[in-house]
Protein backbone atom coordinates (compact mmCIF):
# COMPACT_ATOMS: atom_id res chain seq x y z
CA UNK A 1 0.00 0.00 0.00
CA UNK A 2 1.05 3.66 -0.91
CA UNK A 3 0.14 6.13 1.60
CA UNK A 4 -0.93 9.57 0.53
CA UNK A 5 0.51 12.12 2.60
CA UNK A 6 -1.28 15.55 1.62
CA UNK A 7 -4.50 13.51 2.46
CA UNK A 8 -3.74 11.63 5.54
CA UNK A 9 -1.64 14.34 6.73
CA UNK A 10 -3.80 15.16 10.70
CA UNK A 11 -3.18 15.53 14.33
CA UNK A 12 -3.82 13.01 16.55
CA UNK A 13 -2.83 11.96 20.62
CA UNK A 14 0.96 11.29 20.28
CA UNK A 15 1.52 8.66 23.09
CA UNK A 16 4.98 8.51 22.77
CA UNK A 17 5.91 12.32 24.05
CA UNK A 18 3.38 12.45 27.07
CA UNK A 19 6.22 11.63 29.39
CA UNK A 20 3.92 8.71 30.53
CA UNK A 21 6.29 6.35 29.56
CA UNK A 22 9.84 5.68 30.26
CA UNK A 23 12.02 4.23 27.02
CA UNK A 24 15.29 2.25 27.23
CA UNK A 25 16.68 4.37 24.52
CA UNK A 26 16.05 5.36 20.89
CA UNK A 27 17.19 3.76 17.64
CA UNK A 28 17.44 6.02 14.04
CA UNK A 29 18.30 4.63 11.00
CA UNK A 30 18.60 6.62 7.75
CA UNK A 31 16.44 5.12 5.09
CA UNK A 32 17.79 5.12 1.55
CA UNK A 33 21.39 3.13 1.05
CA UNK A 34 20.81 2.27 4.80
CA UNK A 35 17.88 0.36 5.61
CA UNK A 36 16.45 0.07 2.07
CA UNK A 37 18.23 -1.72 -0.06
CA UNK A 38 19.54 -0.95 -3.56
CA UNK A 39 16.06 -2.88 -5.39
CA UNK A 40 14.02 -0.95 -3.38
CA UNK A 41 12.89 -3.36 -0.79
CA UNK A 42 13.94 -4.12 2.70
CA UNK A 43 15.35 -6.85 4.28
CA UNK A 44 13.28 -9.17 6.52
CA UNK A 45 16.23 -9.21 9.72
CA UNK A 46 16.24 -5.36 9.27
CA UNK A 47 12.14 -5.38 10.01
CA UNK A 48 12.18 -8.30 12.67
CA UNK A 49 15.22 -6.48 14.64
CA UNK A 50 12.98 -2.85 14.53
CA UNK A 51 10.05 -5.13 15.19
CA UNK A 52 11.30 -6.49 18.33
CA UNK A 53 12.62 -2.89 19.51
CA UNK A 54 9.00 -1.56 19.47
CA UNK A 55 8.26 -4.80 22.29
CA UNK A 56 11.34 -4.09 24.03
CA UNK A 57 10.63 -0.52 25.19
CA UNK A 58 12.65 1.46 22.80
CA UNK A 59 12.19 3.93 20.43
CA UNK A 60 11.84 3.80 16.74
CA UNK A 61 12.88 6.16 14.61
CA UNK A 62 13.57 6.80 10.63
CA UNK A 63 15.36 9.49 9.53
CA UNK A 64 15.52 10.49 6.27
CA UNK A 65 16.36 13.07 3.35
CA UNK A 66 12.93 12.31 1.67
CA UNK A 67 9.77 14.30 1.64
CA UNK A 68 6.74 12.70 3.17
CA UNK A 69 5.22 12.20 -0.30
CA UNK A 70 8.24 10.53 -1.45
CA UNK A 71 8.58 8.43 1.65
CA UNK A 72 5.09 7.11 1.01
CA UNK A 73 6.11 5.78 -1.99
CA UNK A 74 8.58 3.53 -0.50
CA UNK A 75 7.50 2.83 2.70
CA UNK A 76 5.20 -0.61 3.29
CA UNK A 77 2.25 -0.59 4.98
CA UNK A 78 2.74 -1.11 9.30
CA UNK A 79 6.42 -0.38 9.24
CA UNK A 80 7.53 -0.74 12.75
CA UNK A 81 8.85 2.51 13.24
CA UNK A 82 7.37 5.79 15.95
CA UNK A 83 8.65 8.67 14.41
CA UNK A 84 9.71 10.18 11.20
CA UNK A 85 12.30 13.04 10.85
CA UNK A 86 11.98 13.67 7.20
CA UNK A 87 13.83 15.90 4.86
CA UNK A 88 16.76 15.95 6.73
CA UNK A 89 15.34 17.49 9.68
CA UNK A 90 13.03 20.00 8.31
CA UNK A 91 10.09 18.46 9.91
CA UNK A 92 9.54 15.87 12.64
CA UNK A 93 6.07 13.43 12.40
CA UNK A 94 4.68 10.58 14.69
CA UNK A 95 3.92 7.20 13.03
CA UNK A 96 1.52 5.94 12.10
CA UNK A 97 -0.84 8.85 13.09
CA UNK A 98 1.24 11.11 10.83
CA UNK A 99 0.75 13.95 13.29
CA UNK A 100 3.44 16.86 12.42
CA UNK A 101 5.17 17.33 15.84
CA UNK A 102 8.00 20.42 14.30
CA UNK A 103 8.65 21.58 11.05
CA UNK A 104 11.75 24.82 10.02
CA UNK A 105 11.55 26.93 7.38
CA UNK A 106 13.76 29.41 5.75
CA UNK A 107 12.15 33.14 5.70
CA UNK A 108 11.89 34.64 2.39
CA UNK A 109 14.59 37.17 2.92
CA UNK A 110 16.56 33.73 3.28
CA UNK A 111 15.39 32.19 0.44
CA UNK A 112 16.31 35.19 -2.28
CA UNK A 113 20.03 35.22 -0.66
CA UNK A 114 20.37 31.62 -1.44
CA UNK A 115 18.84 31.87 -5.12
CA UNK A 116 21.30 34.90 -5.63
CA UNK A 117 24.27 32.67 -4.51
CA UNK A 118 23.24 29.51 -6.65
CA UNK A 119 22.52 31.69 -9.80
CA UNK A 120 26.07 33.40 -9.23
CA UNK A 121 27.22 29.84 -9.07
CA UNK A 122 25.50 28.75 -12.41
CA UNK A 123 24.21 25.98 -10.11
CA UNK A 124 21.06 23.97 -11.12
CA UNK A 125 18.47 24.13 -8.27
CA UNK A 126 15.18 23.98 -6.76
CA UNK A 127 13.06 25.99 -3.56
CA UNK A 128 10.97 23.44 -2.02
CA UNK A 129 7.32 24.56 -0.64
CA UNK A 130 7.25 24.80 3.19
CA UNK A 131 6.48 21.04 4.93
CA UNK A 132 3.92 19.29 4.59
CA UNK A 133 4.03 20.33 0.57
CA UNK A 134 7.65 19.96 0.13
CA UNK A 135 7.42 18.19 -2.90
CA UNK A 136 6.17 20.64 -4.86
CA UNK A 137 9.04 23.42 -6.01
CA UNK A 138 10.13 26.48 -8.73
CA UNK A 139 13.33 25.64 -10.12
CA UNK A 140 16.37 27.07 -12.21
CA UNK A 141 17.97 26.10 -14.99
CA UNK A 142 21.61 27.10 -15.51
CA UNK A 143 21.94 25.23 -19.33
CA UNK A 144 24.66 23.60 -19.17
CA UNK A 145 24.44 19.47 -19.16
CA UNK A 146 22.75 18.20 -15.85
CA UNK A 147 21.18 14.39 -16.67
CA UNK A 148 20.46 14.15 -12.32
CA UNK A 149 18.60 17.05 -12.52
CA UNK A 150 16.53 16.66 -15.39
CA UNK A 151 15.68 13.29 -14.17
CA UNK A 152 14.71 14.80 -10.93
CA UNK A 153 12.33 16.83 -13.10
CA UNK A 154 10.80 14.35 -15.51
CA UNK A 155 10.02 12.47 -11.91
CA UNK A 156 7.90 15.90 -10.29
CA UNK A 157 6.99 17.60 -13.49
CA UNK A 158 3.26 17.73 -11.95
CA UNK A 159 4.52 19.49 -8.97
CA UNK A 160 7.48 21.96 -10.28
CA UNK A 161 7.51 25.15 -12.37
CA UNK A 162 9.51 27.45 -13.21
CA UNK A 163 11.06 30.46 -10.93
CA UNK A 164 10.31 33.49 -12.37
CA UNK A 165 12.60 36.49 -13.07
CA UNK A 166 11.07 38.58 -10.45
CA UNK A 167 12.17 37.26 -6.74
CA UNK A 168 10.48 39.87 -4.77
CA UNK A 169 7.09 37.59 -4.95
CA UNK A 170 9.04 34.48 -3.14
CA UNK A 171 7.60 33.31 0.27
CA UNK A 172 9.06 30.78 2.65
CA UNK A 173 10.58 27.25 1.97
CA UNK A 174 11.70 24.32 3.28
CA UNK A 175 14.43 23.91 1.75
CA UNK A 176 16.66 25.15 -1.52
CA UNK A 177 18.53 21.48 -2.99
CA UNK A 178 21.24 22.32 -5.97
CA UNK A 179 22.30 19.73 -7.81
CA UNK A 180 26.28 19.84 -9.43
CA UNK A 181 26.66 17.48 -12.39
CA UNK A 182 28.33 14.06 -11.34
CA UNK A 183 31.52 14.99 -13.17
CA UNK A 184 31.94 18.00 -10.57
CA UNK A 185 33.94 17.67 -7.24
CA UNK A 186 32.96 18.91 -3.85
CA UNK A 187 34.78 22.55 -3.66
CA UNK A 188 31.47 24.15 -5.28
CA UNK A 189 29.62 22.36 -2.13
CA UNK A 190 32.26 24.20 0.27
CA UNK A 191 32.06 27.48 -1.42
CA UNK A 192 28.09 27.44 -0.78
CA UNK A 193 28.27 26.68 2.37
CA UNK A 194 31.49 29.60 3.20
CA UNK A 195 28.54 31.79 1.55
CA UNK A 196 25.74 30.59 3.36
CA UNK A 197 27.52 30.62 6.97
CA UNK A 198 24.13 31.76 8.65
CA UNK A 199 22.25 28.49 7.24
CA UNK A 200 22.45 24.70 7.44
CA UNK A 201 24.15 23.52 4.46
CA UNK A 202 23.92 19.58 4.08
CA UNK A 203 26.21 17.52 1.32
CA UNK A 204 24.32 14.41 0.15
CA UNK A 205 24.76 11.95 -2.88
CA UNK A 206 22.15 12.19 -5.05
CA UNK A 207 19.72 9.16 -4.69
CA UNK A 208 18.82 8.91 -8.49
CA UNK A 209 22.19 8.39 -10.17
CA UNK A 210 24.27 8.13 -7.09
CA UNK A 211 27.31 10.50 -8.14
CA UNK A 212 25.96 13.61 -8.48
CA UNK A 213 26.85 16.12 -5.38
CA UNK A 214 23.31 17.69 -3.86
CA UNK A 215 23.85 20.43 -1.74
CA UNK A 216 20.65 21.32 0.15
CA UNK A 217 20.11 24.65 2.40
CA UNK A 218 17.94 24.72 5.29
CA UNK A 219 17.12 27.13 8.24
CA UNK A 220 19.99 26.67 11.03
CA UNK A 221 18.04 24.49 13.23
CA UNK A 222 17.70 21.52 10.75
CA UNK A 223 19.48 18.68 10.03
CA UNK A 224 18.84 14.96 10.75
CA UNK A 225 21.11 15.38 14.04
CA UNK A 226 19.21 18.67 15.32
CA UNK A 227 15.92 16.87 15.17
CA UNK A 228 16.39 13.59 16.85
CA UNK A 229 18.09 15.68 19.35
CA UNK A 230 14.96 17.72 19.97
CA UNK A 231 13.11 14.31 20.01
CA UNK A 232 15.26 13.09 22.79
CA UNK A 233 14.86 15.90 25.05
CA UNK A 234 10.84 15.77 24.46
CA UNK A 235 11.08 11.65 25.31
CA UNK A 236 13.15 12.31 28.20
CA UNK A 237 15.95 9.84 26.69
CA UNK A 238 19.57 11.05 26.92
CA UNK A 239 22.36 10.59 23.63
CA UNK A 240 24.11 8.28 25.29
CA UNK A 241 21.00 5.44 24.79
CA UNK A 242 20.53 6.74 21.12
CA UNK A 243 21.70 4.38 18.11
CA UNK A 244 22.31 5.73 14.80
CA UNK A 245 23.26 4.22 11.32
CA UNK A 246 23.64 5.92 8.21
CA UNK A 247 25.13 5.90 4.79
CA UNK A 248 26.38 9.31 3.31
CA UNK A 249 27.40 12.64 4.45
CA UNK A 250 23.78 14.23 5.74
CA UNK A 251 24.27 11.31 8.56
CA UNK A 252 27.18 12.48 9.93
CA UNK A 253 25.74 14.92 12.34
CA UNK A 254 23.74 12.44 13.16
CA UNK A 255 26.18 9.89 13.98
CA UNK A 256 27.88 12.00 16.18
CA UNK A 257 25.03 12.79 18.14
CA UNK A 258 24.63 9.26 19.35
CA UNK A 259 26.27 7.62 22.04
CA UNK A 260 26.42 4.28 19.41
CA UNK A 261 26.99 4.84 15.95
CA UNK A 262 27.97 2.58 12.57
CA UNK A 263 27.86 3.38 9.12
CA UNK A 264 27.10 0.93 6.71
CA UNK A 265 29.60 -1.02 4.32
CA UNK A 266 28.48 0.78 1.36
CA UNK A 267 28.80 4.09 2.64
CA UNK A 268 31.73 6.37 1.24
CA UNK A 269 35.13 5.27 2.43
CA UNK A 270 35.99 8.64 3.41
CA UNK A 271 32.94 8.53 5.77
CA UNK A 272 33.82 4.48 6.59
CA UNK A 273 37.56 5.57 8.17
CA UNK A 274 35.70 7.92 10.58
CA UNK A 275 33.41 4.95 12.14
CA UNK A 276 32.29 1.81 13.01
CA UNK A 277 30.77 0.21 10.14
CA UNK A 278 28.31 -3.12 9.62
CA UNK A 279 27.22 -5.12 7.29
CA UNK A 280 26.14 -3.25 3.59
CA UNK A 281 22.42 -2.08 3.26
CA UNK A 282 21.93 -5.11 0.90
CA UNK A 283 23.07 -7.24 3.89
CA UNK A 284 21.03 -6.21 6.96
CA UNK A 285 23.27 -4.02 8.32
CA UNK A 286 20.68 -2.36 10.30
CA UNK A 287 19.99 -5.45 12.10
CA UNK A 288 23.55 -6.41 12.53
CA UNK A 289 24.54 -3.01 14.29
CA UNK A 290 21.04 -3.17 16.47
CA UNK A 291 22.43 -6.71 17.55
CA UNK A 292 25.78 -5.04 18.31
CA UNK A 293 24.56 -2.26 20.27
CA UNK A 294 22.40 -4.34 22.55
CA UNK A 295 24.73 -6.96 23.30
CA UNK A 296 27.52 -4.83 24.15
CA UNK A 297 26.66 -1.02 23.81
CA UNK A 298 29.71 0.59 26.20
CA UNK A 299 32.34 -1.30 23.30
CA UNK A 300 31.31 1.04 20.46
Amino acid sequence: MVYNWENMWKCSNDEHTTGRVKYRGMVVSDLDGTLLRSDGTMNEKDMAALEKLGQDGFVRVIATGRSLFSLGKVLPQRFPADYIVFSTGAGISAYPSNRLLTSVRLQPAEVRTAVHILQDLQLDFSIQEPVPHNHRFQYWISGRANPDFARRLELYQNFCKPLPSALEGLGPAAQLIAILPADEDAITFSIVRERLPQLTVVRATSPLDHQSIWTEIFPSKAGKGKAVAWLAARMGIDSENILAIGNDFNDVDLLDLAGTKFMVDNAPPELKILYPTVAANNRAGVAEAINKWLESPQDY
